[in-house]
């Protein structure tokens, strides 16, 4: 078409197979209280990063782009503002709105988030007075160990499936042992959790950041069915 040989392309009347979302696996609340456990006996560097992760299912993306002023650890909130995307050249960029207008929100931590997030502040705090001036001020709660934001979420992610695996050495029986999954398995954990407590879907779709709970009730029908 560029070139003039033809006027249109006649791949646009095809009709294209519909996606087929992947399977995911999801943790019980059980696996989940575990994981928790010992990422808080080691210490994990990032383990507040993998608690919003798999109590609230804040994606990837939005855990990179984080800031410190999106956190309120005295009202207990935190809000999504912004996002890691990828360029057309193919580079990570903190933009500066999240995956969609309706991923824009506020969300009210459980106990346990702030806890962790209290922990990692004391601890980055630490970790920037020791650095001192090669230390970069961006503001990022999820840092390199110098201050600034990672430059994917990816690398952010890195050795998971390590630590899935430290936490399955320490147990007994192998029948305790955590199912491997996918660090976004981790939202699909959240939400599946929130769902059969009894939260509304439209808290859960605005917690997730979805646009209308229709989604919500899509990905998560046979959540509902089981109930």
């Amino acid at each position: 078409m560029k070139a003039g040989v033809i006027q249109t392309n006649p791949a646009n009347d095809l009709d294209m197979p519909s996606k087929t979302a992947p399977a995911w696996t999801i943790w019980s609340e059980e696996q989940v209280s575990r994981f928790v456990d010992a990422l808080d006996r080691w210490q994990e560097p990032n383990r507040a990063m993998w608690v919003l992760a798999v109590m609230l299912g804040i994606r990837r993306g939005e855990l990179i782009g984080l800031r410190w002023t999106d956190i309120n650890l005295h009202s207990g909130t935190i809000t999504i503002e912004r996002t890691g995307t990828r360029t057309e050249a193919g580079k990570w960029v903190i933009g500066d709105l999240p995956k969609t207008s309706h991923s824009q929100r506020t969300i009210r931590l459980p106990d346990v988030c702030t806890r962790a997030l209290v922990q990692h502040c004391v601890e980055q705090t630490e970790r920037r007075l020791t650095c001192g001036t090669v230390w970069i001020d961006s503001g990022a709660v999820f840092d390199t160990g110098l201050g600034d934001h990672w430059a994917t979420p990816f690398r952010l992610y890195d050795g998971f499936r390590k630590l899935i695996e430290k936490v399955n050495s320490t147990v007994e029986h192998p029948g305790d042992c955590l199912p491997i999954i996918r660090p976004h398995d981790l939202r699909h954990t959240a939400a599946t959790h929130m769902i059969r407590r009894q939260v509304p879907v439209p808290t859960v779709a605005r917690i997730l950041g979805h646009k209308n709970p229709a989604i919500t009730m899509r990905v998560y029908a046979h959540v509902l069915d089981d109930m």
